[in-house]
């Protein structure tokens, strides 16, 4: 079950403590209403009991999907990243959960993008070595600065009649300052071409890490090789 607790949170205007409630660990099966207003952000937003001050108070928490095996150990702020390093996870006595994805993830986003990719039932290392593919191939017009993410599975006939593709398409959105977002597309049996990641060593997370572009780009594979084509929706 979902577990919170109260903390004051000191008004930044008038100085005096107001409660909040925070919440340690949110079980998506549970309380799906309650996952819900966490992604949304709805669970942040503050007011001082003083002088009415109101501000967003992110916090960390363990987003917790039963139904589909993975658990999110989330840290709003990117900062606290720490640079070069994989965390050694054990879960504490009692705890008997097989066959479980586990996850550092910092920042809504990628919170968000995590959840996606792990509630469709895709490897988030396959997906994440595809974004790196993305990155490399000039063709894609994806600049270094830019961010790709996981948006989803089009497996509709409408988009297998226009690409030609007979699973449809894998979609990621990149964002890039002051330009709107774009969607890139690919077939879905490039994620499956790809599948022999979970029999790399290489590719292997011991424990609990953060699965992102940095943790990509410290793993020893080449890429130069290869190119994903773009097709249009």
């Amino acid at each position: 079950m979902s577990k919170c607790r109260t903390e004051q949170v000191t008004c930044s205007r008038c100085h005096y403590d107001s409660p909040m409630q925070v919440w340690e660990s949110i079980n998506t099966d549970l309380d799906p209403e309650l996952a819900e207003r966490f992604l949304n952000g709805e669970l942040f937003p503050w007011k001082c009991e003083v002088c009415g001050e109101e501000m967003m108070v992110p916090f960390g928490t363990i987003y917790h999907d039963m139904e589909h095996r993975f658990m999110l150990f989330f840290d709003p702020w990117d900062d606290n990243r720490k640079e070069d390093e994989d965390f050694d996870f054990t879960m504490p006595d009692g705890f008997n959960l097989p066959d479980y994805t586990f996850r550092f993830v910092y920042g809504m986003n990628a919170l968000k993008e995590k959840n996606r990719i792990l509630s469709a039932g895709l490897n988030d290392i396959v997906v994440e070595r595809m974004k790196a593919f993305i990155h490399l191939n000039p063709e894609n017009n994806v600049r270094e600065s830019d961010e790709v993410l996981f948006y989803g599975i089009d497996d509709s006939d409408e988009a297998k009649e226009k690409t030609g593709w007979q699973r449809g398409a894998i979609l990621f959105v990149r964002l890039r300052e002051n330009a709107e977002p774009k969607i890139l597309p690919f077939s879905v049996n490039l994620y499956y071409d790809k599948l022999a990641v979970e029999i790399d060593p290489r590719m292997a997370v011991k424990g609990c890490a953060c699965v992102d572009k940095e943790w990509m780009n410290r793993q020893p594979v080449s890429y130069t090789h290869l190119t994903l084509p773009t097709n249009s929706l």
